[in-house]
């Protein structure tokens, strides 16, 4: 089950682009701002559609940058993990897919680093739920948009991120 706090883990490189990006959109609300008073001037603002679009888009901006804020001011940095008794946020872990004999790799780690195509995954996905407190050799049944998956659990480590 996720939990609030699971939507700040991430790692230092994800912090450091949401930082450059918090850095992005306020530069973009401040000119924004300054194009919607000089949209706004004198007239009826009801009437103006230049003035509507620049508060929406404003509007927008200004959510944008509160969920940013809320992010960084709450970060959870992730660091390998080193526990090597249960698989935790911060492992790599090897697993043979049982119905279709593959194997992969994925790293565990918060929502905002998710990127399966680099074998990095949230830990709110089913697949990290389904391995997560989990041990080398267990086979674990989890559900899938299509259908069930079976895996077994080959090994873990610490991650390299």
């Amino acid at each position: 089950m996720a939990r609030a706090e699971d939507n700040y883990l991430m790692t230092q490189k994800t912090f450091e682009r949401l930082v450059l990006k918090l850095s992005q959109i306020e530069t973009d609300s401040k000119q924004v701002g300054k194009a919607m008073g000089e949209a706004g001037g004198t007239s009826d603002h009801h009437d103006n559609f230049a003035y509507e679009q620049y508060a929406r888009d404003y509007g927008a901006i200004m959510s944008q940058l509160g969920i940013l804020q809320d992010k960084i001011k709450n970060a959870q940095i992730i660091v390998p993990n080193t526990n090597n008794e249960i698989i935790g946020i911060g492992h790599e872990v090897k697993l043979k897919f049982l119905l279709d004999i593959e194997i992969c790799s994925y790293t565990i780690l918060g929502p905002s680093d998710n990127d399966p195509t680099n074998g990095w995954i949230s830990c709110l996905t089913p697949l990290a739920t389904a391995i997560l407190g989990k041990h080398t050799r267990d086979t674990i049944v989890y559900k899938t948009p299509g259908g069930t998956e079976k895996i077994l659990i080959l090994d873990f480590k610490p991650g390299n991120f």
